[in-house]
């Protein structure tokens, strides 16, 4: 695996696939020590999978799933156009207890 870390990014060539994420990516550090400690190339590549990342951070509600952002199984996409009033749209009213419309 080649590898190149610079103050901005990091950059793996993985499977001669090249992966780059900043360094204030959540797992960053990580990568770093996973690098350093020579694991196995698909772990690094775990690590920097952004897909992957977000959906651990984002929980079981949202699913960033082929390029979309979802929650609770329904693309956002198609919410925000369903329901512009939650979203600034005509008559909108915001609230700070509520997500993409549900209860928190």
């Amino acid at each position: 695996m080649n590898y190149i870390i610079t103050d901005e990014t990091i950059t793996a060539v993985i499977n001669g696939k090249s992966h780059t994420i900043r360094r204030d990516h959540a797992n960053a550090k990580m990568v770093i020590n996973a690098i350093a400690e020579g694991r196995a190339e698909g772990d690094i590549e775990e690590l920097m999978d952004i897909t992957k990342a977000l959906n651990a951070y984002l929980g079981n509600n949202v699913e960033v799933k082929d390029g979309s952002v979802y929650h609770r199984g329904e693309i956002v996409d198609e919410h925000i156009k369903t329901n512009p009033q939650l979203y600034g749209g005509e008559s909108a009213r915001r609230t700070n207890d509520s997500v993409l419309g549900q209860p928190l």
